[in-house]
């Protein structure tokens, strides 16, 4: 058997070919996966070519992906003037409608996920899933539906809640253990007490320099010699 037919094939690998729209070269790649799987589009992060979806292509299961260079990166032409994600959203269909793919799930990364939002709002039967990696819904943008953001609130609460209960279990496991001792409210109130005694002591020494400085004092004790000198009681 020789060595090209006992290597695995490469599950990341990715078929490009050259796509002629709207006046530019775009490079399209495909993994061809199983028919009765519906197809995942990927749209990549601003500047990054198709490569380097492989390895996440590869840790994927047997379904097909279809992936392009953004006009101006990799092999894809770079247009005259910058385009929105509108109209790489409309490039997007395009490209699916020259493969022959129809309804389809969507990804979207970082930049990529800006242009994933547009394709599912402006083509919403043909985007079944929408999913977004390191991605927002826009600048000082928020949910559209305000019970969503109502949920997200929650959620973040509980993982607030139960962080909170498991430092308090561990704080109590030591405890018991005798690694650290626990602080009641006769120990506080204690200590609350000493403070406030290390504060009054501290402000009557700085109230009694003010009301006697050293050069008064200095005054004082020379005129009390010079009395003791002359045979006078001070």
């Amino acid at each position: 058997m020789s060595k090209a037919a006992s290597k695995k094939p490469d599950p990341g690998h990715l078929d490009f070919q050259m796509l002629k729209i709207r006046g530019l070269s775009i490079r399209v790649g495909v993994r061809v996966g199983a028919e009765k799987v519906r197809p995942l589009l990927i749209f990549n992060g601003i500047g990054s070519n198709s490569e380097l979806l492989k390895p996440f292509i590869a840790a994927l299961d047997d379904i097909t992906v279809i992936t392009f260079d953004a006009p101006g990166t990799g092999q894809s032409d770079r247009p005259m003037l910058p385009r929105r994600p509108a109209w790489v959203a409309k490039l997007a269909a395009t490209i699916l409608d020259q493969l022959g793919y129809g309804e389809v799930n969507v990804l979207g990364v970082s930049w990529g996920g800006a242009v994933a939002q547009e394709f599912a709002w402006k083509y919403k039967k043909r985007c079944k899933r929408l999913i977004l990696a390191a991605s927002a819904t826009g600048q000082l943008a928020i949910p559209g539906n305000p019970l969503t953001l109502m949920r997200m609130a929650m959620v973040r609460q509980m993982e607030t809640a139960e962080i909170a209960g498991r430092q308090e279990q561990h704080e109590t496991t030591q405890v018991r253990a005798g690694f650290v001792q626990p602080a009641t409210s006769e120990r506080r109130a204690v200590d609350t007490l000493v403070q406030r005694r290390k504060q009054e002591h501290q402000h009557c020494r700085i109230t009694r320099k003010r009301r006697n400085p050293p050069r008064l004092r200095y005054a004082r004790n020379r005129v009390s010699t010079r009395h003791q000198q002359a045979g006078v009681q001070c």
